[in-house]
């Protein structure tokens, strides 16, 4: 019967007794993507095609955080509120409070 020790180093990927990963630092793969390079300690994390798409900003996504950042130049800028802005609120706010 083995031992505790071998039988669960023989299931833990990058024990000295497991076999090497296809995936270890280095090595090529099946998807012909480089691996990230391994950490000092060793680790390293892959992100899935799903999860690189899903990291990355959409088109719509892309245009809101442009127009943000132009607001914010306004506001910085003290050109944001203007005059037909504040007429603008001032007749939803009448229309909001007659009806």
């Amino acid at each position: 019967m083995p031992d505790a020790i071998s039988s669960a180093c023989s299931r833990t990927p990058g024990c000295a007794s497991s076999p090497p990963r296809a995936d270890a630092p280095g090595s090529k793969r099946a998807d012909n993507t480089a691996p990230v390079p391994a950490s000092p300690a060793g680790d390293q994390v892959e992100l899935s095609a799903a999860a690189r798409s899903a990291a990355t900003p959409s088109g719509d996504e892309l245009r809101m955080q442009q127009r943000i950042a132009e607001i914010r130049r306004q506001i910085a800028s003290d050109t944001y509120v203007t005059d037909d802005k504040l007429d603008a609120v001032v007749d939803r706010l009448v229309k909001e409070l007659l009806g």
